[in-house]
């Protein structure tokens, strides 16, 4: 496997450079599910809509595993790796095939849409992915940083990623004018408030207002509650909070929870079954990661036995230091290859015992 998916770099590098180049984000990506639905066939695996998502197996019987890449990007473009993920679960499907008749069992693959917005897996479960129920689950992901590509990075302790609550707090008051702010209830100072009271909350978006002289009837915020544990329990907490915020201001709020998502937690079995294949790969794989960051395959953890795991992938030097997320960053194609051959390894070696 690992010969095949370096005999196939220059492949997925193309498959990774088309899907970076039409860039989409949520849950519809119809250029970018054509075009995985387009190489999976060129390889003799029939795709299926599966939700806005594809669906594909190949093989027969069970036990079944379920390989999943995510495939949207952020609205400043492909930043997060996912054009990397498609275009390794392409080439390892491609490797898999040829390969399928060592296969006993089922090789599930999910190409996933939004999970920015921690939407798509929740989607293509409420449309069948999960159904007949597969055995295990394994995805990987990029991880831009210092170290250099080889290392796979899990954590099996507890949540390796953060649970996520997505939310858009507007605080109603009473606009007027800025002289005689005595007369109107300021939404501005309850969501300033709210922001000083409540640190755990991570905003991104603060509006309000549209001159320097008027007192607005809203104030917005929009952003993200992240937690190792005790989520629902926060969330109610928070909810008091903001509620006790606008009463003492004389005003009232509304609270939308847009997108969430648990925290992922692997299992821990299965994953140290994974890194021994990792390990046959001469991969370097290292326990304790605790990311606080968020992921909704945490929706598949939560119903089968899953792991995940970070591929280290470098720094492109010409363009400095950038991690995720940043519209700089450039990941040292030299990953794309590996993460072919881990996730096409895995599956074989996964399915033989």
């Amino acid at each position: 496997m690992k010969q095949r998916a370096m005999e196939s770099k220059a492949e997925t590098i193309r498959h990774r450079r088309y899907i970076h180049r039409c860039a989409e984000v949520g849950l519809e990506l119809p250029q970018t599910m054509a075009y995985i639905s387009q190489v999976l066939r060129s390889v003799g695996i029939e795709p299926k809509i599966c939700g806005h998502g594809i669906r594909a197996e190949i093989g027969a019987g069970e036990p079944i595993l379920l390989l999943r890449a995510d495939a949207d990007a952020l609205p400043n473009g492909h930043t997060c790796g996912h054009d990397c993920h498609a275009a390794m679960l392409l080439t390892a499907a491609k490797l898999l095939k040829e390969r399928e008749s060592e296969l006993n069992g089922t090789v599930r693959f999910m190409f996933q849409p939004a999970e920015e917005t921690l939407t798509g897996a929740l989607d293509m479960i409420a449309h069948g992915i999960l159904e007949p129920r597969p055995h295990a689950a394994l995805a990987f992901h990029t991880a831009a940083g210092k170290l250099p590509p080889g290392m796979a990075l899990c954590g099996t302790e507890g949540a390796m990623m953060r649970s996520a609550d997505n939310f858009s707090i507007t605080f109603f008051g009473k606009g007027g004018h800025g002289a005689y702010a005595d007369k109107t209830v300021d939404p501005i100072k309850m969501a300033v408030k709210a922001c000083q009271s409540l640190p755990e909350l991570s905003v991104g978006v603060f509006r309000a207002g549209t001159a320097g002289n008027v007192i607005p009837d809203t104030a917005l915020l929009q952003g993200s509650l992240r937690l190792e544990v005790g989520q629902e329990r926060a969330v109610k907490r928070i909810k008091t909070e903001l509620e006790r915020i606008a009463e003492e201001h004389g005003g009232s709020v509304e609270i939308v929870c847009t997108s969430r998502t648990p925290a992922l937690v692997c299992d821990k079995k299965l994953t140290a079954q994974m890194a021994g294949h990792l390990k046959e790969l001469d991969l370097i794989v290292k326990d304790g990661v605790k990311a606080k960051a968020s992921e909704d395959f945490a929706y598949v953890a939560e119903r089968i036995p899953t792991a995940y795991f970070y591929l280290t992938c470098g720094f492109n030097d010409a363009r400095g230091d950038h991690l995720a997320h940043d519209p700089k960053v450039m990941i040292d194609e030299e990953v794309l290859p590996i993460g072919a051959a881990a996730y096409a390894h895995c599956a074989l070696r996964y399915l033989k015992k």
